[in-house]
């Protein structure tokens, strides 16, 4: 009996081996991106991701990611066009990838990535060609695209740039990232929290929009026409859906933001002015000024949500709770929860922890714990599953200044994409089948141990059996760590100011940081972008 204590504490730490706190590979990464060294980031991206095809799609991301607010947007635009194949091909999930999950654990398979960040994906390769064609055409020469590095410190004009060539790049990425991406992700996200990006909507209609008028097509007119009615309507819908309350996280972008209307109302009255007097009269909004143009400041603020391991104990005969998260991860939002599914009782420790009490009930009858987890008559399962830490509200948004033009201007800030909110939304959709599907391959794996201790049992050695299940299920299931990958460069959201201008050539600031001149022509957008990250924390193996 005195080896029973060193059985199950053998046990615990075993199923528990899985986390450990996010990768110092990524935690460096974003600290070089924080301190505004993205090139040196990159070395960081590639230990994080390795070389493997499996892990391909997260590896061109990050790094096309990089690339881009280094100013290397050519480069940028390699990797990402090398990631987008792969989206196509890890949509639909192929039999290998769903053998290697249910063996082992969801980490094993390809990385397929989010839904929302597919869209990412096209819209930062349309984002590319649209500025290499502003700064071709002397619209706007960024001094530095993330704010971390110094003004001038990279070179931004890709050579012999032809911005007739690029604007028309920006747009087929515009339209495969609103009419293909949108949809397929519409078609998988059945009654999912998450199942449209309002945001890329307004952004291809912004593509059109940065056009010259006389480069407009027909089909490019009745594109942005959509795009921008399109947008209002996703804008609302995602605020009635992600903005319940009880649902484990903020979702902070308007239902109607004055961005999106005012430049849907700008491309009516321009293309058609029957509809532009109905849809200028029900939204409210006076007219711009007739031959004026109009500047789009996007501030892209702060990192996404990086899932962490979310630690599972299934309390049973002999399991002692997980410890209590220590003062410095509660900080992080690490949080204990108990909850229940069916007839099985859980502890869930780590980021956001409560969110497991607004997963669906999965009835499991009793006799199933018995004869398959704990035939032995006490069993230890300890499993992880992604989670996100406790949600914090966005911070105050930077404004825009505008010197320079007739009287100085300024214009107040809207979130226009909450990508954090996006990704806290996929994930909880895909949290009750992924642990569904980890509590399946558990009792796979715990079908050799129940043989053992039946056997056992069998024998009257009922000490033995309860050895064996105790140690033996720790070791079935010490592999079922978390999978956390994703794209983990993105940023929080997009603040987005836009003001209507008449011509000439005006000098921008967003918040504290001077963006140049900035050249205004009559019926044209033109678009200005800004990246701010912030340092995070210190993040070891030992200090998780």
């Amino acid at each position: 009996m005195r080896l029973l204590p060193g059985i199950v504490a053998i046990a615990l730490v075993a199923g528990g081996l899985a986390g450990c706190g996010a990768p110092v590979a990524r935690t460096e990464m974003l600290r070089h991106l924080g301190e505004g060294e993205p090139a040196k980031a990159k070395g960081n991206a590639d230990d994080l991701w390795g070389t493997s095809h499996d892990e391909a799609l997260g590896r061109h991301m990050d790094r096309g990611m990089l690339d881009h607010l280094d100013g290397q947007l050519t480069t940028s635009n390699q990797e990402l066009d090398a990631a987008a194949p792969l989206v196509d091909d890890f949509r639909k999930t192929t039999a290998g990838n769903l053998v290697a999950t249910a063996v082992l654990n969801d980490s094993a398979g390809f990385f397929a990535g989010a839904p929302f960040e597919h869209t990412q994906l096209d819209w930062y390769r349309s984002l590319n060609h649209l500025l290499t064609a502003q700064i071709a055409d002397n619209i706007w020469h960024p001094p530095y695209l993330l704010a971390a590095q110094r003004p001038g410190a990279t070179p931004l004009a890709p050579e012999h740039a032809d911005p007739v060539k690029e604007r028309e790049l920006a747009i087929i990425i515009a339209r495969r990232m609103t009419l293909n991406q949108l949809q397929e992700t519409a078609d998988a996200a059945g009654k999912d929290y998450y199942d449209d990006d309002p945001f890329a909507r307004f952004y291809a209609g912004v593509a059109v929009l940065a056009l010259p008028p006389r480069e407009r097509t027909e089909a490019d007119e009745q594109f942005a026409t959509a795009m921008l009615k399109g947008s209002l309507g996703a804008y609302r819908k995602q605020a009635e859906t992600l903005g319940k309350t009880g649902i484990g996280f903020r979702y902070e972008a308007p239902a109607a933001p004055n961005a999106a209307a005012r430049l849907y109302l700008r491309q009516l009255r321009r293309y058609d002015p029957e509809e532009y007097a109905r849809e200028q009269a029900r939204l409210g909004l006076a007219p711009a000024p007739a031959g004026s143009g109009c500047l789009l400041v996007l501030h892209q603020a702060g990192l996404i949500a990086k899932p962490e391991p979310l630690q599972i104990g299934l309390l049973a005969v002999g399991f002692h709770t997980p410890r209590e998260p220590t003062p410095q991860q509660r900080a992080r939002g690490h949080t204990q929860t108990q909850f229940s599914m069916g007839a099985l009782a859980f502890m869930a420790t780590g980021p956001g922890s409560e969110i497991a009490k607004t997963w669906g009930v999965i009835p499991i009858p009793g006799s199933l714990v018995q004869q398959c987890l704990a035939p032995g008559g006490a069993t230890v399962i300890g499993f992880e599953l992604p989670a996100h830490p406790t949600d914090l509200p966005i911070a105050p948004l930077y404004p825009v200044q505008v010197t320079d033009a007739p009287g100085a201007t300024s214009g107040q800030p809207e979130v226009l994409a909450d990508l954090d909110a996006y990704a806290r939304a996929n994930l909880k959709d895909r949290q009750p089948g992924t642990l569904v599907r980890t509590l399946s391959r558990v009792a796979v794996k715990q079908a050799s141990v129940a043989a053992a201790a039946h056997a056992a049992r069998k024998n009257d050695q009922g000490l033995l059996a309860f050895g064996i299940n105790l140690v033996g299920s720790a070791l079935m299931t010490s592999t079922e760590s978390a999978d956390l990958r994703s794209w983990s460069t993105l940023p929080d959201h997009i603040e987005g100011t836009l003001l209507d201008l008449p011509p000439g050539t005006v000098q921008v600031r967003l918040g504290t940081y001077d963006l140049g001149p900035v050249r205004i022509e009559a019926d044209r957008l033109s678009l200005v972008v800004l990246r701010t990250v912030p340092l995070p924390p210190i993040i070891t193996k030992d200090h998780p």
